[in-house]
């Protein structure tokens, strides 16, 4: 088995950082690169009134997600791993399925919920759909 890089669909949940500890453990054993990614969802207004600027709120939103991946980088660092970050603007599935078809990328890791409408009870969807849909192994994380 030759993987290069290790996928991991981060969203700063402690689900999600237990996934990531265990990506890092799984990236030392097979000498691979990790791929810290945070999917920002697309901002779903409500009935606010007035409504916001959702250029402003997206930005917001990517720039809290640059921060969480960057602590969550500290975290992982001098390990002797290489780790790379990166902000996506989508929906969070369709995304890290785009980004697993990266010939370099040989598996995926999530944890089994996140931060979604009560965990999507037990299996989030983003993990459900990725299982589902994802070209590549999904290691998901309990």
């Amino acid at each position: 088995m030759n993987i290069q890089t290790i996928l991991i669909g981060f969203d700063a949940s402690p689900n999600a950082e237990k996934a990531a500890h265990f990506a890092l453990q799984l990236a030392k054993a097979l000498q691979a690169r990790l791929l810290l990614v945070f999917v920002v969802p697309p901002y779903m207004p409500e009935a606010d009134f007035p409504p916001p600027n959702i250029l402003q709120v997206t930005e917001v939103e990517r720039q809290a997600a640059d921060q969480a991946l960057k602590e969550m980088q500290e975290k992982l660092d001098g390990n002797g791993v290489a780790i790379a970050t990166q902000v996506v603007l989508g929906k969070p599935a369709d995304e890290l399925v785009r980004l697993s078809e990266n010939p370099e990328v040989g598996m995926v890791v999530v944890a089994r919920t996140g931060k979604g409408a009560i965990a999507r009870l037990l299996l989030g969807s983003v993990t459900h759909t990725l299982a589902r849909t994802c070209p590549k192994p999904v290691l998901i994380v309990p």
